[in-house]
């Protein structure tokens, strides 16, 4: 298993590259992806300071190993097929797009 028992992470690139090797995964609510993970159901989440909590978390994934390893894998395949350069690529290029039409917008009504 692998944990991050983070105070605070920005994105939290290291889960994602535990659930790439269907490695089960446990972080803190500190952690910029922890949301995106925990409703994909492929990691799990504990508040940060929570050591009882975090405790019993890692405990359950070794009493239930199926189940970790099972959400380990559903994690690999969720991050393969969102977090490749193709998928993160494209998404950065409608980010822009955005933010262009945004500029334009707000350009046409400054000047009206």
């Amino acid at each position: 298993s692998y944990v991050l028992p983070s105070r605070y992470e920005i994105q939290g690139i290291t889960p994602l590259e535990a659930l790439l090797n269907e490695t089960p995964t446990i972080t803190t609510d500190r952690c910029g992806s922890t949301t995106q993970l925990v409703n994909a159901d492929i990691a799990r989440a504990v508040t940060f300071g929570d050591v009882a909590g975090l405790a019993d978390c890692i405990l359950d994934m070794i009493n239930n190993p199926d189940a970790a390893r099972a959400q380990a894998k559903r994690g690999r395949d969720y991050v393969i097929r969102n977090f490749n350069w193709d998928t993160l690529v494209d998404q950065w290029i409608e980010v822009y797009r955005t933010i262009i039409a945004e500029a334009a917008t707000r350009r046409r009504s400054d000047s009206a």
